[in-house]
């Protein structure tokens, strides 16, 4: 029989409706690991559980063992997850995951309107072209086997490993010493643990999942906490008869490296001066800790921060600044984490160090002139505040006034005398926000030895009189203060 035209409007309304709620769903997923990715956290979605769960651990144990037994989890995701329900599991390395198996609806069509070919950089993964019909669900047997009786797969969305605080040494040696896990890999555990992302705030972690879970599901959710016997994952021991090194352990030694090619993608970063692309990579930098050095955890941290420091003051120097300027910004944090009380003050120190050092490499990098010009340039930064003329700097520059003049403008795009200018104004900027000189004081300190010009000056630059600028300031203060009261 023939289908009605109403039949064919009803199943192409229903196609489009279930495309534009995929799609939905598919932006939420989206969003939701792209902030995860962001905090330096692992969100994978599960739609093989036997060739993906190695994905679950970032591969630890398949590095750290010949042959590790990841069936356990793969039965667990297999026939133990319920619908409309998010599982936190924590695993006998005390690492925590968040489970949640996606809602029929949705992992009937996700994977064939959700387009992942551009997706491969990305820790989301999604399969298009995954047989699930053949997955086998018996908890005894390590590998997959052929079982055309089992129920098709419903996706997992699985996010961590994550840990709610930091283990200390002691209580990564007794981790060890309690799952009988050979000594010679404790700097390889050391290092994995350095690199689990930390969320201080276990209910804050929870309250966020659920937010987007929800949007995930037309149905209530539920929670539900997972523990698994210290044999879910067939964890080889040291005392066990067919215990066996790998041929290579390497953790430690990938985790270092890893943690160096963060340092140096930073190191770039700020170097160039490109202060989003600085601060994406030192959250993935920030996401390697380091073990302890002192006892005390303050002084610890201060310990890292100057070490921080000087990290950032070699990128600035690379990226040209004058070692002067970077000398002065490299003083003023030191002093600065040297005088801080509480660990949270330096965090608040360390949130801004990027971005200082990034401006400093924006405002002062002169690696793309010459050396006439760099040496003109750094003569005018250091003494903007005296009576700096063309001939001056040209004697300074063992050259004449016109070819120190022409080289200027043609590499810079501007004449010395403008450049004087805008260097004078840029330092009265700072002094109108952070003091309450009078301007006729302020003038004078940046090298304008008349008020009226510098005025004149100040409103070509600006588009208004220096103290229409403070009043401006000062305005935007307040209201910032009326909005938080």
């Amino acid at each position: 029989m023939n289908e009605t035209k109403e039949t064919r409007n009803i199943k192409e309304s229903t196609e489009k409706s279930k495309t534009k709620l995929t799609k939905k769903h598919a932006e939420i997923l989206t969003l939701m690991n792209e902030l995860y990715e962001h905090w330096g956290l692992h969100v994978l979605l599960i739609t093989d559980p036997s060739t993906q769960c190695e994905s679950v651990d970032l591969g630890f144990r398949k590095r750290m063992y010949i042959s590790p037994q990841y069936n356990q989890i793969a039965d667990l995701l297999r026939s133990h997850l319920e619908e409309n329900t998010f599982y936190l599991y924590e695993d006998e390395l005390l690492m925590n995951y968040s489970l949640f198996r996606l809602p029929p609806e949705l992992s009937e069509s996700l994977s064939l309107s959700f387009d992942c070919s551009d997706c491969s950089d990305r820790h989301l993964t999604f399969s298009s072209d995954t047989d699930t019909s053949d997955i086998d669900t018996s908890a005894s047997s390590s590998n997959s086997s052929s079982n055309s009786g089992s129920e098709p797969f419903s996706p997992v969305l699985c996010v961590g490993p994550i840990l709610f605080q930091s283990l200390s040494t002691a209580e990564i040696s007794e981790r060890i010493n309690t799952l009988k896990i050979n000594p010679l890999y404790q700097q390889d555990l050391i290092e994995f643990y350095n690199y689990i992302p930390i969320v201080s705030s276990r209910e804050l972690w929870i309250h966020t999942l659920m937010f987007f879970l929800r949007k995930l599901s037309e149905n209530p959710i539920t929670f539900r906490e997972l523990s698994f016997s210290e044999k879910a994952w067939g964890f080889v021991t040291r005392d066990e008869d067919n215990y066996s090194l790998p041929s290579q352990p390497d953790v430690a030694l990938t985790a270092i490296e890893d943690r160096y090619k963060a340092e140096h993608d930073l190191m770039e970063a700020v170097a160039s001066g490109n202060t989003q692309e600085a601060m994406l990579r030192c959250q993935r930098f920030l996401s390697y800790r380091l073990s302890p050095r002192v006892s005390s955890p303050l002084r610890d941290r201060k310990n890292i921060l100057f070490t921080f420091n000087t990290l950032l003051r070699k990128s600035a120097e690379a990226g040209g600044v004058h070692p002067l300027h970077i000398d002065n910004l490299s003083r003023t944090l030191a002093i600065q984490i040297e005088s801080a009380m509480t660990v949270d003050q330096l965090n608040q120190i360390r949130s801004g160090m990027v971005r200082k050092y990034c401006i400093l490499v924006q405002n002062y990098s002169r690696r793309a002139y010459s050396q006439l010009v760099q040496t003109c340039m750094n003569n005018i930064d250091f003494y903007y505040n005296t009576e700096l003329s063309l001939s001056w700097l040209a004697r300074q520059c063992a050259v004449s006034e016109s070819h120190l003049s022409t080289a200027f403008r043609k590499e810079t795009g501007m004449t010395v005398t403008d450049y004087i200018n805008k260097t004078r104004i840029r330092q009265a900027l700072i002094l109108l926000n952070t003091t309450s000189l009078p301007v006729g004081e302020i003038s004078s300190r940046c090298g304008f030895f008349d008020a009226n010009y510098f005025s004149r000056v100040f409103r070509k630059f600006q588009g208004q009189s220096p103290k229409q600028y403070r009043s401006m300031i000062h305005q935007k203060t307040r209201d910032s203060e009326s909005s938080l009261s």
